[in-house]
């Protein structure tokens, strides 16, 4: 017997992608640098998405726990479906030293970046997580 009620797939309408600018930050004294991520949003046939990203940022934990990172939040607008968020190193190392960690204790743990993109026209959110994640590295000094 079949159901009087038909079943109702809700796709997503549009996709949000990160993308950093490098994979991994370097951890020795005088090579990190500010951290770039682009955010982009599409609708699934192409279109660039008008409206708001929503970014945080956080460290993952090798065990997979993850610590947000306070005062690191931004909220920028979409211009022809992307915008560029740039990470200040000072801002950055100012967070670290509030939560009481030193770039030092950063190798092995990622930064992650979550963003919430809000269209304008029809107030549609779709969020999302980086992936993969910006993996931080110790240089060696005799590379």
């Amino acid at each position: 017997m079949r159901d009087k009620h038909p079943f109702s797939a809700i796709l997503p309408n549009f996709e949000v992608k990160i993308i950093p600018e490098n994979p991994y930050i370097l951890t020795t004294p005088g090579f990190l640098s500010d951290i770039q991520v682009i955010i982009q949003a599409r609708y699934i046939y192409g279109k660039p998405v008008q409206g708001v990203a929503y970014v945080r940022f956080g460290l993952l934990g090798e065990d997979g726990e993850k610590t947000f990172l306070r005062g690191l939040e931004s909220q920028t607008k979409l211009v022809d479906g992307q915008c560029q968020i740039s990470l200040q190193k000072a801002e950055f190392q100012g967070v670290l030293e509030k939560l009481h960690i030193s770039i030092n204790d950063l190798p092995g743990l990622c930064l992650y970046v979550a963003a919430a993109v809000i269209e304008s026209p029809g107030g549609k959110m779709k969020e999302q997580s980086s992936h993969p994640r910006i993996s931080c590295h110790l240089l060696s000094p005799w590379i």
